[in-house]
């Protein structure tokens, strides 16, 4: 038994109360149940979030310029870029059998620029 449900269990002296005050009470003993199995759903879904978004277990990791924490992307993460287009589009990239895919909405040219380094620009 979970230290709520011995928090919740009926006291005895409650079999002398009105039964509209009894009533009430268990009402409130059941909202107490709802809410604690909410919160054990979200605190589980928090931490499978925690353990997808780790750089170890992830696919892609993401690093802002000014930020050295990584962040795990999950598995099989599509990365969107939005560059100052007004018109909301964006171009999106995503890693599939060991290949780095880009996709945009207009032409794009690559630029090589070392042998390890290429820049993309749109055409």
């Amino acid at each position: 038994m979970s230290q709520l449900d011995s928090a919740l269990e009926p006291d005895p002296r409650e079999a002398g109360l009105p039964r509209w005050v009894q009533n009430k009470l268990e009402r409130l003993r059941d909202s107490a149940r709802i809410a604690a199995r909410e919160v054990e759903y979200a605190d589980r879904r928090a931490e499978e979030a925690r353990l997808a978004t780790l750089p170890a277990e992830s696919d892609a990791i993401l690093t802002a310029a000014s930020d050295e924490v990584p962040i795990g992307l999950g598995k099989e993460p599509r990365v969107k870029f939005r560059p100052n287009a007004p018109d909301g589009k964006y171009i999106e990239v995503w890693l599939e059998h060991d290949v780095v895919w880009v996709r945009g909405p207009w032409g794009l040219v690559i630029h090589p620029y070392s042998g390890n380094v290429a820049k993309l620009t749109s055409a």
